[in-house]
C-alpha cells in the first residue's frame, strides 16, 4: 500500500530542495570562477601629442596622471581578472552583469586603482569623481560597496588608427570610466567621466601589446 505525502509536507520538501540547489549553484559559481594577473600598461589614446601613460605619482601614491611613458615602476600595472560573471553597480538597479570583474595594481606601490564617487571616501584633496590608489581588496571578494570601488571591466572598442584600445568601467558605478582630463601632457590628472566609448580621453592602448616610441 502507497503511503500518501501530506501538501504541507510536500510544500516543505520542494522549498528545502530549491533552496539547496540554490546553494549548490552559488557555490558552484564561486568555486568555478578562476583568477590570473597579467602585466598591462595604459597608454593615452592621443594620436597629436607623444605618448602619454598612466603613472602612479612617485610623490603621491594617491595621485593618478598621465608622464611620458620611461617604463619605471610608476607606469608598470597588473591586472588581476576574476573570471566569471557577476553583478556590479549596486548604485543602479538590478545592477549590471559583467564578466572578468578586475583589479588594477601598480608594481611601485602594490596598491589598487579605486573610484571616489563620494565626498567621504577617498583621501582628502581627490576630487568627485575622482581616482586614488588604495590598498588592494580581495580580487574575489564582490559582496560590498567598498569592495567594488577598487573593481573594474574592461572593454575592447575599435579607433580610428585600426589598433583596438580598451575602456575600463568602474564597477561599484558602471557608468563611470577611467579618464584623462584637459590637455595630456606631464601631470594631466586621470579620473574618472561618465562613459563615452568614442572618447579619445576613454581609449586606452596596452604598452604590453603594443610597441610605441616617444
Amino acid at each position: 500500500m502507497k503511503r500518501s505525502i501530506s501538501r504541507h509536507r510536500l510544500a516543505t520538501v520542494l522549498v528545502a530542495t530549491i533552496i539547496s540547489a540554490a546553494s549548490l549553484v552559488l557555490m558552484a559559481g564561486t568555486s568555478a570562477a578562476s583568477t590570473s594577473w597579467s602585466y598591462v600598461g595604459y597608454i593615452a589614446q592621443n594620436p597629436y601629442a607623444a605618448h602619454r601613460c598612466m603613472d602612479n605619482a612617485a610623490e603621491d601614491p594617491n595621485i593618478v596622471q598621465l608622464w611620458h611613458c620611461e617604463g619605471g615602476g610608476e607606469q608598470e600595472w597588473t591586472r588581476g581578472v576574476n573570471n566569471g560573471s557577476f553583478w556590479v553597480d549596486p548604485a543602479h538597479v538590478p545592477g549590471t552583469l559583467v564578466s572578468s570583474v578586475s583589479l588594477i595594481k601598480n608594481q611601485k606601490y602594490n596598491r589598487c586603482l579605486a573610484a571616489k564617487l563620494s565626498i567621504n571616501e577617498g583621501p582628502w584633496g581627490t576630487p568627485v569623481p575622482g581616482l586614488y590608489t588604495r590598498p588592494c581588496s580581495a580580487l574575489t571578494d564582490t559582496s560590498s560597496r567598498d569592495s567594488l570601488v577598487d573593481k573594474w571591466t574592461t572593454k575592447t572598442v575599435p579607433t580610428p588608427g585600426g589598433v583596438p584600445a580598451i575602456v575600463v568601467h568602474n564597477d561599484l558605478n558602471y557608468s563611470y570610466c577611467l579618464a584623462w582630463t584637459g590637455t595630456p601632457h606631464d601631470g594631466t590628472r586621470i579620473g574618472l567621466a561618465v562613459c563615452d566609448e568614442n572618447s579619445p580621453a576613454q581609449q586606452w592602448l596596452d604598452s604590453s601589446v603594443l610597441f610605441f616610441s616617444g
